[in-house]
């Protein structure tokens, strides 16, 4: 399932590449709790690969929530869309699964 936050890719990727603090609004539902999250985690990963710095290169993703169910339900809802996607990675690339572990924390939920 393709979320709207998807058509802003574009915009967005530059944006997050760039800065420490992004503030994102839009519509309930069009994935800012469970895709904007994984975008950032995966710029993470792919620039310590390279070897880069940047924004964010070293630091922690963290998702503000209103109330506490809300960030309890979001972070386990990304928590297993990013173990499927990291699954499928490694089965299109033949890798072993020693690294599984190493991309489930990447993002931390807080309530505001």
């Amino acid at each position: 399932m393709t979320l709207p936050i998807h058509a802003h890719l574009q915009t967005l990727l530059p944006l997050l590449q760039a800065h420490l603090l992004l503030l994102v609004t839009s519509p309930t539902a069009s994935g800012k709790t469970t895709q904007i999250p994984q975008i950032c985690a995966q710029i993470q990963i792919q620039a310590r690969k390279k070897g880069g710095g940047g924004a964010g290169n070293n630091g922690c993703i963290a998702i503000t929530q209103p109330r506490r169910i809300a960030a309890i339900e979001g972070a386990k809802r990304v928590k297993e869309e990013w173990k499927e996607q990291t699954r499928k990675r490694q089965m299109e690339k033949g890798e072993q699964k020693e690294e599984e572990g190493k991309e489930e924390n990447e993002v931390a939920y807080a309530v505001r």
